[in-house]
């Protein structure tokens, strides 16, 4: 509905080298129906600045690098902020012929500069957040050659993720949205997109990927289907809410490729309520 109801527009700049990427972007939204409230609308990005550095050593099993955001982020008549998100990460992979594990540490520090606090609902804002975000993850890969050339491949994987709570209601939501929860979810750390919400976790992600491959190595179609357990109730949303259920879904997700095309469907089975 709201999308059709303003439009966005963004000019960025982009860059990169063996072991950094940056990008410098404007997002700017023009809103075309009065029904859209001020607070349904988006905040303008101005601007936003990513930067990535990484070690980018092939040679090694060890990788460590930080991942890093600074917003200016605009909306008329509300509060408005600057902030600096920092994941600097370190993670060693053992592997073999037919498997692969990753522990990874990372610790992400959030830092919001407010203004125009006046229009905020929240009286004692929280101006910082950090929080270490612990993930294990584990995939095994079987492979089966067909007379043609052509190769399958099953993968089972296996993503545990641990992050400790922290209450974060009294930081405003800017650009952070829950997810929509598909075959990606299964192993990110985060359930939210933008840096207002970190998802507290213990959890275990258990999935299965099966890949075609033709003759050539190209992959033709993959089907995925997986799950997620959680071991304790997730107390960070976007409202006062906990959510308590001990699994998620179960997401089976099918891609196909046809040269520059891909055709996708999914589908979800909640089984707490059968259906």
């Amino acid at each position: 509905e709201i999308g059709v109801r303003l439009v966005g527009s963004e000019m960025c700049i982009r860059d990169s080298s063996d072991n950094w990427q940056f990008k410098a972007s404007f997002n700017d939204y023009q809103i075309l129906s009065e029904s859209i409230t001020l607070d349904r609308q988006p905040y303008q990005s101005l601007p936003r600045i990513d930067y990535s550095w990484f070690n980018n050593d092939n040679t090694s099993a060890l990788n460590y690098g930080v991942d890093s955001n600074w917003s200016n982020l605009y909306r008329e008549d509300s509060i408005t902020t600057s902030r600096l998100d920092l994941i600097p990460y370190i993670e060693n992979t053992f592997q073999n012929s037919y498997s692969r594990f990753t522990p990874k540490l990372a610790f992400r520090y959030t830092n919001w500069s407010f203004s125009e606090t006046q229009h905020s609902e929240i009286k004692e804002l929280k101006d910082s957040r950090a929080l270490p975000i612990a993930s294990l993850d584990y995939t095994l890969s079987f492979e089966k050659q067909f007379a043609d050339g052509s190769l399958n491949t099953l993968e089972p994987r296996l993503y545990y993720l641990n992050v400790p709570y922290e209450n974060q209601q009294n930081i405003p939501l800017f650009d952070t949205h829950e997810l929509t929860f598909g075959s990606g979810l299964l192993y990110q750390s985060n359930a939210f997109s933008g840096a207002d919400r970190q998802s507290d976790a213990n959890q275990l992600s258990v999935g299965l990927t099966q890949r075609h491959f033709d003759d050539s190595g190209v992959e033709k179609w993959n089907v995925t289907v997986g799950q997620i357990n959680y071991f304790e109730d997730r107390r960070v949303q976007l409202d006062d809410s906990i959510e308590t259920r001990s699994t998620s879904p179960i997401i089976t997700e099918a891609n196909y490729f046809y040269r520059n095309w891909k055709v996708s469907m999914s589908v979800h089975w909640d089984t707490e309520i059968d259906k």
